[in-house]
């Protein structure tokens, strides 16, 4: 029972490799389980081998395996054999689940009956090995994936690039008509050589041959662009209902009615704003205003946003022109006084004391602000700002009073 249950194929494997290349020969001397009805309500199975793999007329599907996988479709039958019977079958009725003893008894009797010799464990073994190596080691050529393109096409299964397949197309209709062409001009050739050599040639019987031959390329050449031409018609049936399936979905349906609806609004919107744009119009035509001009250069009052440093060199100014008032009253104040009250006083001691005229009180402070001396500019500026305090000058009279009374 080991032996036949290790090489019994089950359905889902048949649908797995169903529509692969290797498929005939991987499976072929294999068994399966098939159902061929039922018996008392039970339903009854056999245990066959698949001796071969045809291609049917119609197209069935296997059941799915799942809910969210598409059912898998195929055309191919399998060769059963069950003792002397043989028949071709749908692989939908083949069993998912292994034989057991009562399918593999009936086989085995059915075929020591007809003094057939029975699965081996050795056979057994190898039959395993060569599926394992077929299915797992196959390697694809392009004549392998061209079949596949054409089974697909042929099947009528949607494509995802349709325009990709009618670039496709287009060529191969360019091709055929070039390989027609060239098996005309080869039949062309031939017959003008036969003329040329004419019946009677030891040649004519080989040349005769050459032009059979041509005629059946050209033949196969016309029936190959034909196809070609139906396999382009078809593209183009498929494009256009397509298309016409998009425009009609209800999703896109609806949302061509929303995109309406907005640029309906959009011109309603516009058409309104244009309505009160012309009634101002009118209204400044009629109180004598000036026409708006949308090209005229609009009237902008100047603003300053801020003001870098100007508060402070105004204070700075109305500093320096008040101490600068302040010493100009002070020392005509003292001049005019030393004029008038000390004059005599004055010539005598300028006359006693020549060497002290030089020595006067110097405004070091008032000296410093008028000229244009700074610290700022060796980075001594400091955060806060001093008042500047107003010193009052001695003249040279009152210096030299005090300096004699001792109250300097």
């Amino acid at each position: 029972l080991e032996d036949y249950q290790k090489v019994t194929i089950p359905r889902r494997r048949l649908a797995q490799w169903c529509n692969e290349p290797f498929f005939k020969t991987a499976v072929k001397g294999c068994y399966v389980r098939i159902g061929i009805g039922e018996k008392d309500g039970k339903k009854i199975y056999r245990m066959c081998e698949i001796i071969d793999v045809t291609n049917g007329k119609n197209t069935y599907y296997f059941p799915p395996l799942s809910r969210k996988e598409k059912p898998i479709s195929t055309s191919k039958l399998l060769k059963l054999k069950f003792g002397k019977s043989q028949k071709e079958f749908p692989m939908y009725g083949i069993s998912d689940s292994r034989p057991n003893e009562e399918d593999m008894g009936k086989y085995v009797t059915a075929t020591k009956a007809l003094r057939l010799s029975v699965l081996s464990k050795r056979y057994a073994n190898k039959l395993r090995k060569n599926l394992d190596n077929v299915v797992q080691n196959y390697q694809y050529t392009k004549e392998d994936i061209d079949k596949a393109v054409e089974a697909r096409k042929k099947s009528g299964k949607s494509l995802a690039n349709l325009g990709l397949e009618q670039t496709r197309a287009k060529i191969a209709v360019q091709g055929a008509k070039g390989k027609r062409d060239e098996a005309q001009r080869s039949l062309d050739d031939a017959k003008k050589t036969l003329f040329e050599h004419g019946s009677e040639d030891a040649q004519a019987a080989e040349l005769e041959k050459n032009v059979h031959d041509a005629e059946k390329a050209l033949q196969a050449a016309e029936q190959d662009l034909e196809e070609k031409m139906a396999d382009k018609e078809k593209l183009k049936e498929k494009v256009a209902a397509r298309k016409k399936k998009l425009t009609k979905r209800s999703k896109d349906m609806n949302w061509a009615k929303v995109n309406q609806r907005a640029a309906m609004t959009n011109q309603t919107a516009d058409f309104e704003a244009y309505k009160e744009q012309k009634r101002k119009q009118q209204e400044q035509a009629a109180g004598g205003g000036s026409k708006f001009n949308p090209y005229a250069r609009r009237k902008v009052k100047p603003k300053i946003l801020w003001e870098v440093g100007q508060k402070e060199e105004k204070e700075e100014d109305k500093d320096k022109g008040k101490e600068n008032e302040s010493r100009d009253e002070v020392a005509g104040k003292d001049n005019s006084d030393g004029r008038n009250g000390h004059q005599d006083q004055l010539i005598g001691s300028q006359k006693k004391d020549l060497g002290q005229m030089h020595q006067v009180d110097i405004d070091e402070e008032g000296l410093a602000q008028s000229s244009n001396f700074s610290l700022g500019s060796f980075g001594l500026n400091s955060k806060k700002r001093r008042l500047n305090r107003v010193r009052k000058g001695l003249s040279l009279a009152e210096y030299q009073e005090k300096k004699a009374a001792g109250t300097l």
